[in-house]
């Protein structure tokens, strides 16, 4: 059984809210505004070799598998809303708006995004995760990755970029496809922290 998700909400880090409402006396034939920001199709050539789910985790999208509920698993529509950008040097999101995990937590820890990037370079990502819920296997549902992780982002500036991933343990040289897309993406890339996890070797199997 697959979890459908057409009730998650999907987080979209929206930057200033809705837009406001058209002045009273605008005519009502006035053109819609044409949207400022306009995503790039999904690439779709494999170029990146991936790693596959740890096996433990194997079947969670069913409820009492492995995790008390059912994690989501997203299919090619529903994945799409998570695939980031670049604009202007930052990450953002398919509507164009900067990515910002916003101010830390009541210990000073940064709010992190968890992200997965598929074999032709597309990355997904969102601050909206849970255990049991949402993990990195939700993007692809299930499906190999070139690498996971977290990133810290501030207004679009990834602070850092780990492949701290539970669900694919991918070793750190898979790093260096994430940061080369970034690049290729647009983004500023200076400065960012690369802060690698584990050991270099090839966990799970490969594809």
């Amino acid at each position: 059984m697959r979890v459908v998700v057409s009730s998650i909400t999907v987080l979209l880090w929206a930057c200033g809210g809705a837009p406001p409402p058209a002045p009273a006396s605008a005519p009502a034939s006035a053109p819609a505004a044409a949207p400022t920001f306009q995503p790039p199709p999904p690439l779709t050539a494999a170029r990146y070799r991936t790693g596959k789910l740890w096996p433990k985790y194997r079947g969670e999208e069913v409820a009492g598998a492995v995790f008390e509920t059912a994690v989501v698993y997203l299919d090619e529509t529903q994945r799409e809303p998570y695939r980031v950008h670049g604009r202007d040097g930052k990450l953002v999101d398919a509507t164009g708006c900067a990515l910002d995990g916003g101010p830390p937590d009541a210990e000073g820890k940064p709010r992190r995004a968890i992200y997965s990037m598929d074999a032709a370079g597309n990355l997904y990502a969102t601050f909206d995760h849970a255990k049991g819920r949402f993990h990195h296997s939700s993007f692809l549902a299930g499906g190999p990755v070139a690498c996971a992780g977290e990133m810290v982002i501030e207004d679009g500036r990834i602070i850092e970029l780990t492949n701290m991933s539970g669900h694919y343990r991918p070793p750190p040289f898979t790093l260096d496809a994430v940061r080369e897309r970034l690049v290729e993406m647009g983004v500023d890339v200076e400065g960012m922290r690369v802060a690698p996890v584990g050991a270099d070797v090839k966990p799970g199997g490969g594809t």
